[in-house]
């Protein structure tokens, strides 16, 4: 795991607990899918980087939005992907839909998932 991405806080009390204990691993799931199914280099995917320095543009961004929606049933749209700032911030995005999903469960990968 990065350790930048461990480091990154939110006070108590900010009404995102189940999603930020679920972050380091949404993390290194969401780096899977970016180097694994979207072809990004791994030494770019850290958590500190911008979308464009792991070459997440508008095309990339309507795939993986489709490929979160498949594996973990969640509804993040590609535009909203493309206003984070960081892949940190795209991952605390994906953490807090799926732990506000109806019937999540500890960040379990959707069945017919690879």
């Amino acid at each position: 795991m990065d350790v930048a991405f461990a480091l990154k806080e939110e006070p108590a009390g900010a009404g995102r607990a189940t999603g930020r204990e679920r972050r380091p691993q949404v993390y290194e799931e969401l780096k899977g899918i970016l180097v694994d199914d979207l072809q990004m280099r791994a030494e770019d995917v850290v958590p500190t980087a911008g979308r464009e320095q792991v070459g997440l543009d508008s095309l990339a961004a309507v795939e993986l939005a489709t490929l979160l929606g498949d594996r973990y049933g969640v509804e993040i749209h590609d535009y909203e992907l493309l206003e984070a700032d960081t892949v940190a911030d795209i991952a605390d995005l994906v953490a807090e839909r799926r732990a506000a999903a109806p019937g999540a469960t500890a960040a379990a990968p959707a069945p017919g998932a690879s």
